[in-house]
């Protein structure tokens, strides 16, 4: 087992090679998620469909190094260029759903514009990758979009080869939407 001050070595290594420049390479992500947790941001994308609660997922890249090929919800790490305004934290977890968004799911700027997002929950779980920190955002849409990226599945009955780990991330916002329509119903 590698010490963890050898560990810091070998990052401030790789990263001194690589010129402190952004964006990271994925072994240097890597490498840093060995030793710090990061943080990240998921966005559940719910619709109700005939009386059931879905959630969207996307498969992972087949090349994906981790999950080659895998379900999963979509989301990000937070970025340095992601935190823009200094006192509004969640405006800078905007900045990263928005990147879901376009990139993970291809959605347009007027799509974007009908979605709803509301921040649920923080949670700290664990992956093969190592420690995450999560801030989760419960999301739906206005009106109905066909998605070109990803696939619907009852909350319920979520497929074999779901990314591990992310399990705690869905029922955390399952939990807070079912919250929400107790107390509308209420």
């Amino acid at each position: 087992m590698i010490s963890f001050k050898e560990r810091i070595r070998q990052l401030v290594i790789i990263w001194l090679l690589r010129g402190l420049k952004q964006p990271w390479s994925y072994q240097l992500m890597h490498a840093f998620n060995r030793v710090l947790p990061m943080i990240g941001v998921e966005a559940v994308i719910f619709r109700y469909n005939k009386g059931v609660l879905e959630i969207l997922l996307t498969r992972r890249d087949k090349d994906d190094p981790n999950w080659p090929g895998m379900w999963h919800v979509s989301g990000t790490t937070q970025r340095n260029d992601d935190v823009k305004y200094h006192a509004d934290t969640d405006a800078n977890f905007y900045v990263a759903l928005e990147r879901i968004w376009k990139s993970e799911l291809k959605l347009s700027d007027e799509e974007i514009g009908l979605i709803r997002a509301e921040k649920c929950d923080i949670i700290s779980w664990r992956h093969s990758r190592g420690a995450c920190v999560s801030t989760i955002f419960a999301c739906w849409f206005d009106k109905v979009i066909n998605f070109s990226e990803g696939e619907f599945f009852p909350v319920d009955a979520l497929p074999e080869d779901f990314l591990e780990g992310q399990q705690v991330v869905v029922s955390a916002a399952v939990r807070y939407v079912k919250q929400q329509c107790n107390a509308k119903n209420a």
